[in-house]
């Protein structure tokens, strides 16, 4: 009887601290989930948009204002004469629904972008949902995301009919690198 009493406060105790680990962020490893790029924008970007198909303009639009109002560090807006381009392209490509070359220099700053919606895309061509989406997770290629497995934006194998806009674990890669 006298073992029992001993064995059942050290248990207890073991199984608070426990919990405490699991309850408290002080006590258990902080995991970040997204993964970035290892280059920001150095402030405001300007960008055009060159597509001759105006649904392909469009969706760069409205993937620009999502960002913009996603976060506070930079804003990108839309100037003619801009080197940063926004566009389509046409690849055969059966899973390719867009792509981001970015440029940037020795302190990791953008210098410059080019982002492309492939067109030759069933999906993009017919449903302004995947074009958003599509176009929002290649200009968080531009700002320094990378892709993640996550529930997030910038996961390759997300739903694009559903997932349009930058999910929190997006804005936190985002609140890292700025």
């Amino acid at each position: 009887m006298k073992k029992l009493i001993y064995k059942v406060p050290a248990l207890l105790s073991l199984a608070v601290v426990c919990c405490l680990a699991f309850v408290n962020p002080n006590l258990s490893p902080t995991v970040e989930a997204f993964t970035t790029k290892g280059w920001e924008f150095p402030g405001n970007m300007s960008f055009k948009t060159t597509s001759s198909y105006p649904y392909i303009n469009s969706s760069w639009g409205s993937a620009v204002s999502v960002w913009n109002n996603e976060q506070d560090y930079w804003r990108l807006y839309r100037a003619p004469g801009s080197m940063n381009d926004l566009t389509d392209e046409y690849t055969t490509s059966s899973s390719r629904y867009g792509v981001m070359t970015t440029y940037y220099d020795s302190d990791n700053d953008v210098t410059r972008f080019k982002g492309r919606l492939n067109r030759s895309m069933y999906a993009i061509r017919s449903n302004s949902r995947v074009r958003q989406s599509s176009a929002v997770h290649e200009i968080g290629h531009a700002a320094g995301l990378s892709h993640t497995s996550n529930y997030a934006i910038m996961n390759t194998s997300r739903d694009r009919t559903e997932l349009i806009e930058p999910t929190f674990d997006d804005r936190n890669g985002i609140d890292a690198i700025y």
